[in-house]
């Protein structure tokens, strides 16, 4: 029996397994060198596993690189881009002191810098977005802020069909051919919005979704000029800030800012 140490962290409510290179070692991996689809999956199964939305490998870099990301949803697979994942794995970064003079990740979409305004507030520079095209069939907007995401404003957030029926239909027929999306229902609320994100890769609702932050955040400022940056958020786990600028009808210089927190480490025995 093997004994994988791991760290557990969270942001906003949106929590990850984190392994650092030789603990990932340990596992099975594929034809293609990945850690394999079933041992992320068990790994992050809430029930016969640590649990988890989603699992995180971090690679120190090289000389004065910046240390590299690796992000599997909780099914297993690979994901390009996952925001709270990110901010989480900045500040696990910045907790084993794996970056030189510049905070920032590599990734699969190019280099995310960050950001530490104050202890357990991590900012993360998104991709930048040109793209908004509206969904005929469902009303909403389709975007991609790393992975893609259909926003729909809702009347009540609290309507039982909306992560029932709904986004399970939404997730599957919008974008078919590329994968799907992830789905985003948005209300205004006191001067934020509240939200709550269908995740693909998690079939289901998680507390948070940072690219699902982004995407909601866009999609206001996208139907509305007047409104500026920054735009606050609030999903179930905590409240999460998208800062922007405008680039014509898309944006720039995007960064999603929130807390993040180091929950525990441990032994997996696999």
């Amino acid at each position: 029996m093997l004994s994988i140490p791991f760290e557990k962290y969270q942001g906003a409510g949106n929590d990850f397994v984190i392994l650092p290179p030789e603990s990932a070692s340990l596992l099975p991996h594929d034809p293609q060198g990945l850690i394999s689809h079933e041992a992320v999956a068990r790994l992050c199964d809430r029930h016969f596993g640590v649990g988890a939305d989603g699992l995180m490998v971090i690679y120190p870099g090289d000389g004065d690189r910046m240390p590299r990301m690796e992000f599997c949803n909780a099914d297993g697979y690979p994901a390009q881009m996952c925001g709270n994942g990110a901010r989480c794995a900045i500040l696990y970064a910045q907790d084993n002191r794996l970056f030189g003079e510049e905070i920032g990740l590599q990734t699969s979409v190019g280099v995310l810098r960050g950001k530490i305004p104050e202890e357990r507030r991590i900012a993360v520079q998104m991709p930048d977005v040109y793209e908004i095209r509206e969904e005929g069939s469902s009303g909403g907007l389709v975007l991609n802020t790393g992975v893609p995401h259909l926003t729909l404003e809702v009347a009540n957030l609290e309507d039982s069909a909306l992560m029932a029926t709904l986004a399970p239909a939404l997730r599957q027929d919008v974008e078919r051919s590329t994968g799907g999306v992830n789905v985003d229902f948005y209300t205004e609320d006191a001067g934020h919005y509240a939200l709550r994100t269908y995740e693909r890769g998690v079939e289901g609702e998680t507390l948070a979704c940072g690219t699902g932050a982004v995407a909601v955040a866009l999609s206001v400022a996208y139907r509305d000029e007047g409104v500026g940056s920054p735009v606050v958020l609030r999903p179930r786990g905590g409240m999460l800030a998208v800062f922007f600028r405008r680039a014509g009808r898309g944006f720039q210089d995007i960064w999603l800012e929130g807390p993040a927190q180091r929950v525990y480490n441990g032994y997996f025995f696999w």
